[in-house]
């Protein structure tokens, strides 16, 4: 199963997008490929990228160890 704190669902500058995950046993699971999306948002990219990242913080799964873990941003 994926445990993800409780502290991430309220924050502000954070969002987490599910994609290989499914449902058993009442509990989210992962289903395979990219398991999550972890988009962080702050008033410039050295923020939101420290919003996505303390975020991973609060997520674990089996294959987490594994995970790739990348940032990416857009500018206006």
């Amino acid at each position: 199963p994926i445990s993800i704190g409780s502290d991430v669902s309220r924050r502000a500058d954070l969002v987490v997008f599910h994609a290989g995950t499914g449902s058993r046993d009442g509990k989210v699971v992962t289903t395979g490929g990219r398991v999550l999306g972890v988009t962080g948002l702050g008033e410039d990219v050295k923020k939101a990228a420290e919003a996505a990242y303390s975020g991973i913080e609060d997520i674990s799964f089996e294959a987490l160890p594994e995970a790739l873990r990348t940032a990416a941003w857009r500018q206006d």
